[in-house]
């Protein structure tokens, strides 16, 4: 799936799926932003003041026209708490990006919802 970034960002999956999100970022022109040299990270929290976190995987697909993707494994979302009655529970995210530059940046944030499988 890919994401248009347009923050807020809402993501929803069903809890022990593997996820694989394919985002690309662009600048205001629509052309890609070339992020070749840089440090993509980005984590999972119940909250943001939450002191537990759940990272995405990045995966570097193509840098050099902006793309990359936030993966999760089987286990790492079954590893996400929801507990009790609840069906599903949101989260927060943001992806931080250092460019080879060293200028930091946040071009993408939001709210996540994770299901239980309901099969």
């Amino acid at each position: 799936m890919a994401i248009t970034v347009s923050n807020p960002v809402k993501l929803n999956f069903y809890q022990g799926d593997s996820v694989d999100f394919e985002v690309i970022l662009k600048d205001d022109a629509d052309a890609p932003i070339d992020l070749t040299g840089s440090s993509i990270e980005s984590i999972i929290k119940s909250e943001l003041t939450s002191t537990t976190e759940y990272p995405f995987t990045i995966v570097n697909t193509d840098l050099s026209n902006g793309a990359f993707n936030l993966t999760m494994t089987s286990a790492q979302s079954q590893a996400l708490p929801i507990t009790g009655s609840k069906a599903r529970k949101s989260f927060v995210f943001d992806v931080n990006i250092v460019h080879a530059s060293g200028q930091s940046e946040t071009p993408l944030y939001g709210d996540i919802v994770v299901d239980r499988n309901r099969t």
